[in-house]
């Protein structure tokens, strides 16, 4: 059997390096590019300064949680001092973080252009409307040559959208207003621009399903929360953290925080994980852990969902490459699954030799989520004696491959896909997201004035020809090697859908799920079908989900305590677990 060094390239050679195009030096090449200014300047600025707002606000609130963790401490440990720490509402939290990141976003042009003016031979007036050659020469001396070459394919990939679909042509009508009146057509249609098989699973298989689901969620939402998040989203509590040893002394240790906060959520030591990376990079994918979970006998490998820059741009590559078995892959998880096996295979190995008769899990979400179904395809085409032991659980993955009937039985049965409601994630790629475009476009173009589209929005009913969404998409969009139809692998797809509860009537949340055996066809389409989108992808929101599904079946056994379920592999798992 080929082992992981004979089998895969080397890190060093893994797809961020020679088959990236290099980046374009020569400025004169910009007079050949369309009047929609698609160049990399301006798509640079955007990309810089929105980055650069994000960041600010996820450290303004990460400050702000910091505290607010601080307080939630105390008070769960009864300890609670006037003048220690604060409480922010969220609305408040929202409106700090928004406005310091909003002040930050066009800084950032006044910024560039300083140090880029400071720098030069000639100094010259500050010129804001040259911001997209500023960019330009703030990526020359100051972007690592890693992400220059990133931010070039990037680029090349949406020249090349813009060439073939217009992607970059300005809009008549403010975008928002056209994907709002969009939403509101796409609420008219039977299922509400969210397809689904009717498929419902009986009450005791919904129980295992979630019982698995919510354990291997777990890990993907430790691995990808610190504490401070946990608790902010309610899946963790103060109380837990106290029961586990952690005093007020050590709220401010919120490494010594986070630690115990994966050990209370997922019942893992910290003794038994055997690697940990912190600092992902664009060439190494996001964070992961490998681990022991002794309860289950297992061997996990845990893969993060996006949280940094990095992270981003490994999203961003969403163009494909060839992959097994004869399909095309997401370019950036496929390298990323290629690096993370030929730097952790080893160790995961080793693992299983010390621990025989242990199974080897690969769980992630989000980008995790795509990055485990490859990592675990690779895994059964390299080392094939792992097979039968091998599970995937991917929770909110995105469309990772091409379709194909190549793919052994025995790999495709390793894979389980979990989908919350109206997640985006799993119905995105560059195609789903081009006829969502071309929607958009479509409704742009109807013989609507902006007050009459205003007017539809504020309360009449939306007036629009159920043609807009089905857009006649130009011939270069059936070019396969641009544009493939990417789906999600497995043999089982299980889609957790809320559902409306009689009991509560229908101005409540709904509480109650039903999971439905679901297909790859179903996660196809890209709809604007309102907040939920975003909402619904979270991975707290999986786990309440789970955890709600397990209430219902406990509510309504017969004997009241159904203690244990198995998984679709055999392994168990308490349904009596942590709940939320």
């Amino acid at each position: 059997m080929a082992t992981v060094s004979s089998a895969l390239p080397t890190p060093g050679s893994i797809g961020r390096g020679a088959d990236l195009p290099p980046p374009r030096q020569d400025p004169s090449a910009r007079s050949q590019h369309t009047q929609h200014t698609h160049d990399l300047g301006h798509i640079c600025v955007n990309m810089v300064s929105s980055v650069t707002g994000v960041t600010a606000g996820v450290a303004a609130w990460s400050a702000l949680s910091a505290s607010w963790l601080q307080t939630r401490l105390r008070d769960g440990l009864g300890l609670r001092h006037r003048g220690e720490g604060f409480k922010l509402r969220p609305s408040h939290r929202v409106v700090i973080t928004g406005g310091f990141a909003g002040t930050l976003y066009w800084a950032t042009f006044k910024v560039a252009a300083s140090v880029v003016n400071a720098m030069s031979p000639h100094p010259k007036p500050i010129d804001l409307p040259r911001a997209g050659e500023i960019a330009r020469e703030v990526m020359d001396k100051a972007v690592p040559e890693k992400h220059r070459r990133v931010f070039a394919h990037i680029e090349a990939n949406l020249d090349r959208m813009d060439r073939d679909l217009g992607f970059l042509t300005p809009f008549k009508h403010p975008v928002v207003v056209n994907m709002a009146m969009l939403r509101d057509l796409t609420a008219t249609l039977p299922d509400k621009g969210v397809p689904t098989t009717g498929d419902v699973v009986g009450e005791a298989e919904a129980a295992q399903v979630a019982a698995t689901g919510l354990h291997w969620m777990r890990f993907a939402t430790a691995t990808a929360y610190g504490g401070a998040l946990m608790m902010a989203l309610g899946v963790l509590e103060p109380s837990e953290l106290a029961a586990a040893g952690v005093t007020v002394s050590d709220v401010a240790d919120l490494d010594r925080v986070n630690r115990t906060a994966f050990e209370v959520h997922t019942g893992v030591l910290q003794r038994d994980v055997l690697v940990h990376l912190k600092s992902p990079s664009v060439e190494s994918g996001p964070g992961h852990l490998v681990l022991v979970d002794h309860a289950q006998k297992a061997v996990v490998f845990a893969i993060r969902g996006t949280a940094c820059f990095d992270d981003a741009l490994t999203d961003l590559l969403a163009d494909t490459v060839p992959f097994l078995f004869g399909t095309v892959g997401h370019r950036g998880i496929v390298d990323a699954a290629h690096f993370a096996l030929a730097t952790q295979g080893s160790t995961v190995r080793q693992a299983l030799e010390r621990h025989p008769g242990y199974k080897l899990v690969v769980t992630g979400q989000s980008l995790g989520g795509g990055i485990a179904l490859v990592l675990s395809m690779l895994i059964g085409q390299t080392h094939p004696d792992l097979l039968p032991t091998l599970e995937c659980h991917a929770f909110a993955p995105p469309p990772v491959i091409s379709l194909t009937n190549e793919i052994p039985d025995e790999i495709w049965d390793a894979l389980t896909v979990y989908v919350h409601g109206r997640d985006c994630v799993p119905r995105l790629s560059i195609r789903s997201f081009s006829v969502l475009d071309a929607c958009v476009r479509a409704v742009d173009e109807q013989p609507l004035t902006l007050p009459d589209r205003a007017g539809q929005l504020a309360g009449d009913a939306v007036q629009l020809p159920r043609e807009v969404l089905t857009p006649t998409m130009p011939p270069a969009f059936e070019d396969e090697a641009h544009y493939p139809a990417l789906v999600i692998p497995g043999r089982r797809i299980y889609h957790l859908i809320a559902c409306e509860d009689e009991e509560q009537g229908q101005s409540e949340r709904a509480t109650r799920y039903r999971i439905e055996r679901s297909r790859w066809e179903c996660f196809q389409p890209l709809n604007i079908v309102g907040s939920e989108m975003i909402s619904d992808h979270l991975p707290h929101m999986y786990e309440l989900a789970f955890n709600a599904v397990l209430s219902q079946a406990e509510s309504s056994s017969c004997s009241g305590h159904l203690s244990t379920v198995a998984s679709s592999n055999g392994g168990v798992v308490q349904m009596h677990g942590h709940s939320n």
